[in-house]
């Protein structure tokens, strides 16, 4: 299970098997609330940090990649998600 956060937030998404067929649940650090990559996609989008912006604080993020900002939909918390270059946006 791969554990991602936001700066200062104090929220972290908890990304792990957990569905049938391996896909995967993104869990908001403060409420708790599973969601799966379709309905994360239907998450209010707050921001999109492009890799030029990781990279500033992290030497070894892959270029063309980025992380996907999103509000939970029941408490409104930040949820980070890296986004891969090449898959669709929610899917990375």
């Amino acid at each position: 299970m791969a554990v991602v956060g936001h700066e200062g937030t104090g929220v972290l998404a908890r990304i792990g098997a957990g569905m049938p067929g391996g896909a995967r649940l993104i869990v908001c650090g403060r409420c708790r609330l599973a969601y799966s990559s379709t309905e994360w996609l239907g998450l209010e989008l707050a921001e999109i940090l492009d890799s030029n912006c990781v990279r500033q604080l992290l030497s070894d993020w892959p270029a063309g990649d980025s992380i996907e900002v999103r509000h939970c939909g029941r408490c409104g918390a930040e949820i980070a998600r890296a986004a891969r270059s090449g898959v669709a946006p929610g899917r990375g």
